[in-house]
């Protein structure tokens, strides 16, 4: 990968951990430290009502619409960045 292919990962990662906090934010310590390509929701103890309002938060950050039939493939943040990222 590339410096700037880094850099525009990270910036992915960053609108999915910043989401994720929008929708549950007494998880911000956690899931700033979590393993990247864990399942996310399973970790932070988050139901499919949080899932779906961290889905509505990046399509809100983004601009991107998630068809609700992949958000059971998305469940960590890099899965999710790299859906975004495109």
């Amino acid at each position: 990968m590339t410096e700037h292919t880094d850099i525009a990962r990270n910036q992915y990662i960053e609108i999915v951990v910043e989401a994720i906090i929008a929708v549950a934010p007494e998880t911000e310590d956690e899931v700033r430290s979590i393993d990247r390509t864990a399942d996310v929701f399973e970790v932070l103890a988050l139901d499919s009502m949080d899932h779906l309002g961290v889905m509505t938060e990046i399509a809100s950050r983004t601009k991107i619409e998630i068809p609700e039939r992949e958000y059971g493939q998305l469940r960590s943040i890099v899965s999710l960045a790299e859906r975004i990222a495109g």
